[in-house]
């Protein structure tokens, strides 16, 4: 909203806006990261993000060409997003965490030939930031392969703690409480934004998404199985939001231009 209507808003109102939608971005990183662990479905979670990601970039370039060819909108100006919107770089996270989750990606190579082929293609996926501008630019897939390796260690020592095999590493698990494990996971969410923060030199106020990442309690809405209206609207309503809010914010706001 600040964005969209820069030109119409008191400079401390728009100076607000802005740094509330700083907090999003960690946000929406760590949710996507919490989806790839446990959506059913991986194919279709990657599919609904890209599809959205494609119709916000096809909503953004169609009202850019409104606004550059129709005479009457002339006055109003915005780049946002003339980069690749940020569901592109979602996107990307699912890819190179699905890449890393994976033991063995050709069957017939050993571990260390596997490791290495990882590698070359998350390298080969990472570089595709240096040719196509995307929103927060590498950003969002360090933050996310940060999250997805310490949700993958917390699911470890749980599943560790509740093994009744003995090895080194379940004696270990069993000797922290439980308590301590969720405090340390906590803890250790704060210094990877605070990481993140220092890195990427991104506003002060990022930081503030600390607080409802450390206090989600990692329970689920369980999905209603009946096919009804309002489930569609619950498992689709809110990707649509996405694209749905910019166009209409950006369409506003050069109608308001005029």
């Amino acid at each position: 909203f600040g964005y969209y209507f820069y030109d119409f808003l008191n400079p401390t109102i728009y100076t607000i806006c802005r740094n509330i939608g700083r907090i999003a971005m960690p946000i929406f990183v760590y949710s996507l990261v919490q989806g790839f662990f446990y959506t059913k479905n991986f194919k279709k979670y990657f599919t609904r993000i890209t599809l959205v990601a494609i119709i916000t970039q096809i909503i953004f370039i169609s009202l850019k060409l409104l606004n550059l060819n129709v005479v009457a909108f002339k006055n109003y100006t915005t780049n946002i997003y003339e980069m690749g919107n940020i569901l592109f770089s979602f996107s990307i996270c699912l890819i190179l965490m699905y890449i890393i989750h994976n033991k063995i990606l050709v069957q017939k190579w050993d571990k260390n030939k596997n490791l290495l082929l990882k590698i070359f293609i998350v390298l080969g996926i990472m570089s595709i930031y240096a040719f196509i501008p995307i929103d927060y630019d590498y950003t969002v897939p360090i933050l996310a392969l940060m999250f997805y390796m310490l949700e993958k260690f917390k699911i470890t020592i749980m599943l560790n703690r509740q093994s009744g095999a003995f090895n080194i590493q379940n004696v270990f698990s069993k000797s922290i409480s439980e308590e301590k494990i969720k405090y340390t996971y906590k803890v250790l969410l704060g210094v990877i934004i605070l990481f993140i923060f220092i890195y990427s030199r991104l506003n002060i106020y990022t930081l503030l998404s600390i607080i409802p990442i450390v206090l989600y309690n990692g329970m689920r809405k369980q999905n209603n199985s009946n096919v009804t209206l309002k489930t569609i609207i619950h498992r689709y309503g809110w990707y649509m939001f996405f694209p749905f809010h910019h166009f209409l914010l950006y369409l506003t706001a050069m109608i308001l231009s005029r």
